[in-house]
C-alpha cells in the first residue's frame, strides 16, 4: 500500500538566474555601474550622467518616453513641440512580450527591440531624466 498525495510545487527559476550583465543602478557616486550578474561586466557612468545621490539611478538633463504607435522615443525639453524622436514607420506588436532598449551617446539616440536597432537619429541634442514623480525631478531655474 502506498500513500499518494499533491504533487510538490514547482520552483520558478530565480529572476536574477542566467542574466549576462545587471545594473541595479544603486550607488550614490563615481563613476562605475557595477554588474551584478557575477560576471564582472561594470559600466561607466560619462557624460552628463550622474548619480541620483540617493541610491536610485541616474540623472540626466529633459524628459524621456517610448511608445508603440509608430515605435519610437522621444526626449523633450517641455512640450512637445520640444521632441526629439528616434523613430520607425512599423507599430511596436502589442500582446507579446518585448525588450525595449533606448540609447544616447552624444547627439546619437538608437532605438532597440528585442536587441535589433530599429532606429537611429544623429541629431539629438537632449538628455534624458531619470523616470519617477515630476516632483523628484529636477529641476531648471528660470
Amino acid at each position: 500500500m502506498g500513500l499518494a498525495g499533491p504533487a510538490a510545487p514547482a520552483h520558478a527559476t530565480e529572476i536574477t538566474d542566467d542574466l549576462a550583465l545587471w545594473y541595479e543602478l544603486d550607488a550614490t557616486s563615481g563613476t562605475v555601474a557595477v554588474d551584478s550578474s557575477d560576471h564582472g561586466r561594470n559600466g561607466t557612468v560619462n557624460g552628463t550622467a550622474g548619480w541620483s545621490g540617493n541610491g536610485q539611478g541616474l540623472t540626466f538633463n529633459g524628459y524621456l518616453f517610448t511608445t508603440g504607435n509608430s515605435f519610437r522615443t522621444a526626449i523633450a525639453s517641455g512640450n512637445s513641440s520640444t521632441e526629439q524622436n528616434t523613430r520607425t514607420a512599423a507599430a511596436l506588436q502589442r500582446s507579446v512580450w518585448k525588450h525595449v532598449t533606448y540609447t544616447q551617446t552624444g547627439t546619437t539616440g538608437v532605438l532597440y527591440e528585442d536587441g535589433v536597432e530599429k532606429a537611429r537619429n544623429t541629431s539629438v541634442t537632449l538628455t534624458p531624466v531619470p523616470p519617477g514623480p515630476a516632483s523628484a525631478r529636477p529641476t531648471t531655474p528660470g
